[in-house]
């Protein structure tokens, strides 16, 4: 009966490490994406007023730093696309001009969005699918292994 525990315990270990270890995959290779694209933001400090160009992935780089927008969904035909548009979307960074950091509006972000929206959205899905398939072929390896055991 112990064997079985541990067993489970290290299938269910084996299958996060699994998990988290595609989602930082996927994140990787989403900024691998936008970094070999060279688009840039045209952000606006909201200190200065001043407008200055930012690389997209500078921008997008750290998940935990603070962010504002304004969004609305959009209707597309008779069905209720979930799409934001953004109408304001700011986020903090350090101004080159007033050498602070401070808030700068994304003049250009619906652009960046209807521009690598359908390209994340299909390296997600086949992260998904790696995902699916990896933790299907580690479930059947732990089912062998239980089977000996």
């Amino acid at each position: 009966m112990t064997t079985y525990v541990i067993l489970i315990i290290l299938m269910a270990a084996t299958l996060l490490f699994w998990l988290i270890w595609n989602i930082r995959q996927y994140y990787k290779r989403a900024s691998r994406l936008i970094a070999s694209e060279g688009f840039e933001i045209e952000a606006k400090c909201e200190v200065c007023n001043r407008q200055f160009r930012i690389p997209a992935i500078q921008y997008m780089k750290h998940g935990a730093t603070k962010e504002k927008s304004t969004a609305k969904t959009k209707v597309k035909g008779v069905v209720l696309d979930n799409s934001p548009v953004f109408s304001y979307y700011a986020k903090k960074v350090d101004c080159p001009f007033c050498h602070r950091r401070t808030w700068a509006q994304a003049l250009n972000y619906g652009e960046y969005q209807r521009r690598y929206q359908p390209v994340i959205m299909r390296l997600a899905l086949g992260q998904f699918v790696l995902i699916a398939i990896g933790g299907f072929v580690l479930c059947k390896i732990f089912l062998v292994i239980s089977k000996i055991l």
